[in-house]
């Protein structure tokens, strides 16, 4: 069994105190939990990262304090994929609400150097767009991807 690092850790503890939190302060508004993703395309296909339960998603995750959302999709895609990027240009700003909300910044980004690598998020993987359009998890993530092909 893998040993979670100090970042999965700290996502953990503050998932686990928004919860704790809601119960106590049920009339309060919590403030949105940010995220960013990298979208990068090369030869016609997308880059995602292959959990290991097998669930498809663009390399990213939660900011970091002091991050910004480009330094987060940054940081993400190196630890989960080994590649370094630069950011191109950013793509949107999407809410979602699970059971807490959230924004997720989206960016088109290039790679600069590296080596594809497994990480403990899992596999990076190559997809056709439509491939991924449809192995996607959710809504709002078919909609980031759309919104990329579509711009």
């Amino acid at each position: 069994m893998a040993v979670p690092d100090m970042q999965q850790i700290q996502t953990q503890i503050l998932l686990v105190f928004l919860k704790i939190f809601k119960l106590f302060f049920k009339n309060l508004e919590i403030p949105p939990i940010p995220s960013a993703c990298a979208i990068i395309k090369k030869q016609g296909k997308i880059l995602m990262v292959k959990s290991p339960k097998g669930i498809i998603n663009f390399p990213g995750g939660v900011m970091m304090p002091l991050e910004t959302p480009s330094m987060t999709a940054i940081r993400e895609t190196e630890e989960e994929t080994g590649l370094k990027i630069k950011i191109i240009k950013p793509l949107g700003v999407y809410p979602w609400k699970y059971s807490f909300a959230g924004l997720v910044f989206s960016f088109e980004a290039k790679i600069l150097k590296g080596k594809l690598r497994s990480s403990k998020e899992g596999k990076p993987v190559w997809l056709k767009p439509e491939i991924a359009l449809k192995k996607l998890p959710t809504e709002l993530k078919k909609n980031i991807l759309k919104d990329y092909l579509n711009q």
